[in-house]
């Protein structure tokens, strides 16, 4: 039986996105990807870097020194799902099966967190297919009228939610 798996990163600091978007771009070494293969970029503007794209984003909003700039979201499936013939065969998938995965999960990110979406990327290049996708959490506070970071309002604010 397949799973579905979503994994949730709060990220806090431009460091902590610097670090997480060097991996995603594969700009530091990444010793458990193979470096032949070529990752497909679903939603990127101009090709900034993750730190960009939300220093961008956020532009002049005011914000905690704690607030959560950046979620991290890792999308992917158990192996039976991308290659049901053969489960243990690593960095192989039914490109059929991967293509309509990708484009549901696309489809997914763009009705949930619409214009917040500001990269994602489909890693091929590891063992198993997988979408590395960044939210930028901003919303229009219904008191004020003013935009504002809120993880909350996305993600709950609580791991067990």
């Amino acid at each position: 039986m397949a799973y579905a798996i979503l994994r949730i990163e709060k990220l806090k600091s431009f460091g902590s996105i610097t670090r997480s978007g060097k991996h995603t771009d594969r700009t530091q070494e990444t010793p458990n990807a193979n470096p032949t293969i070529k990752n497909i970029e679903l939603v990127n503007s101009n090709n900034l870097t993750v730190q960009e794209l939300v220093k961008e984003k956020i532009g002049d909003i005011k914000h905690r020194k704690d607030a959560v700039l950046c979620a991290e979201l890792l999308l992917t499936a158990s192996p039976e799902y991308f290659r049901p013939d053969a489960p243990n065969q690593a960095g192989y998938y039914q490109p059929e099966r991967l293509q309509e995965w990708f484009q549901t999960n696309l489809n997914w990110l763009k009705e949930k967190f619409g214009n917040n979406l500001i990269k994602a990327t489909v890693h091929l290049d590891e063992v198993t297919p997988h979408i590395a996708a960044y939210i930028v959490p901003i919303h229009t506070d219904p008191k004020t009228g003013q935009d504002k970071l809120s993880y909350n309002v996305d993600f709950g604010g609580s791991k067990h939610r």
